[in-house]
């Protein structure tokens, strides 16, 4: 949830003017569009929000979604790294695995391991299908007024459109378009593959690092096995405080590009200091570097693919095509520290080295695409999309609308 934008006194938000029902949310049925009853708004073309309203209703709403993302995010963090922690409490010793064996089981993701995080992980991902809100217009959650707020904001913080008409032909009244095949497969535009293709990247060396990171550091002196896990622990707190951090100003500044790339170039540094030197605590510090960028740019490039995406169907289709098509990366992830390369996993940190390199060159194409393509579409070379076109097809056109503008 992005913070409430400065307020500007005179300007209002541009709203279409449409009936919507919405109900208290003790009433009994589901609100609807288009109706008559006393319990209808009129959503006005110049209706004000009121910046202190829109203050609270989205701190409210930051306590209601922002702890079940952090609990399903954690749930699923958990199931994946776990299994370094084991590594060294001595999990192959015990198994009796030697070789490629705990590799091989990670790539089959080894069920003995992970039933029982895996259970209460699929079982707390089903229980958000029916407690997480999914609509403002339905949601039981928001009384009236914050539901009408929520729909009006929509059009006022739409930024991506230079002509806030067109925002109003591309969505209103605050109703879903009707998701069809087309608009799926069209949600894989440039901005998306790429995207996808740097989260593969930097799940490779984010995951990697975080399935070995209990074996790297077991390599960098002789630790107590209470003592390899507690020096895992600060890089994740670190790279938990700079994420937020980057997220506030990354919203802030209205661009996504700049964050992802000097965090990138922080992974790129920690790789290059784990290739280029045997000293203990350097390379330690390395790994701070190397998971504080992961900790930012996997997740801000799913908002950056979803910023770039619209109508609604595209953006659904978009938050999960990144991260789960780049779920691949953590395939890859497993093999690139072998035992073979251990203790020094130098091929394993060369290799991460060029992917970390090769999505700062990923970035800074996007970045440039955009540019382009906005400075395209400001001088009308998109207009000829408009030609033809019926009302429905114009609210569809979504991100290849002319007077969408992409963030960069």
């Amino acid at each position: 949830m992005q913070p409430p934008s400065e307020p500007q006194p005179k300007e209002k938000a541009h709203v279409v003017s449409e009936k919507v029902d919405i109900e208290s949310s003790g009433g009994g049925q589901s609100p609807t569009l288009g109706s008559k009853d006393a319990t209808s708004m009129d959503l006005e073309q110049d209706g004000v929000i009121d910046p202190v309203a829109e203050a609270r209703l989205l701190r409210k709403l930051d306590w209601i979604l922002l702890p079940m993302f952090t609990a399903i995010y954690c749930c699923n963090f958990i199931d994946r790294t776990s299994i370094g922690n084991a590594r060294v409490a001595g999990l192959e010793a015990d198994l009796g695995m030697e070789g490629l064996d705990l590799n091989i089981a990670l790539t089959v993701f080894y069920v003995c391991i992970f039933l029982v995080e895996g259970v209460i992980t699929t079982l707390f991902g089903i229980l958000l299908f029916f407690i997480l809100p999914d609509d403002p217009v339905k949601s039981r959650l928001l009384s009236p007024e914050e539901r009408r707020m929520v729909i009006a904001r929509k059009y006022r913080d739409n930024a991506h459109f230079a002509n806030k008409d067109a925002a109003g032909a591309v969505k209103h009244g605050g109703e879903p378009e009707k998701t069809t095949w087309k608009l799926v497969l069209r949600s894989f535009s440039f901005i998306t593959v790429a995207c996808t293709l740097g989260f593969i990247m930097i799940n490779m060396s984010f995951q990697g690092l975080s399935l070995f990171l209990p074996s790297v550091i077991r390599s960098l002196g002789s630790y107590s096995t209470v003592e390899i896990q507690l020096r895992t622990v600060p890089p994740y707190l670190v790279s938990a405080v700079w994420a937020v951090a980057n997220a506030f100003l990354s919203s802030r500044i209205k661009m996504r590009w700049l964050p992802l790339l000097w965090n990138t170039l922080f992974g790129v540094v920690g790789y290059a200091i784990s290739v280029s030197t045997q000293n203990p605590h350097a390379r330690y510090a390395a790994c701070f570097l190397i998971i504080v960028a992961g900790g930012v740019v996997g997740p801000m490039l799913v908002i950056w693919g979803t910023d770039n995406a619209a109508p609604d169907t595209m953006r659904a289709v978009v938050s999960g095509a990144i991260p789960g098509i780049g779920a691949i990366g953590a395939v890859m992830a497993v093999w690139t520290y072998l035992p073979s390369d251990a203790p020094n996993y130098r091929k394993g940190n060369l290799g991460n080295l060029g992917t970390m390199s090769t999505l700062c060159v990923i970035i800074c194409t996007i970045a440039t695409y955009i540019k382009w393509e906005n400075a395209k579409r400001a001088k009308g070379g998109r207009d000829y999309r408009l030609e033809g076109k019926t009302e429905e097809e114009l609210r569809n056109m979504g991100y290849r609308h002319p007077e969408f503008r992409y963030q960069i």
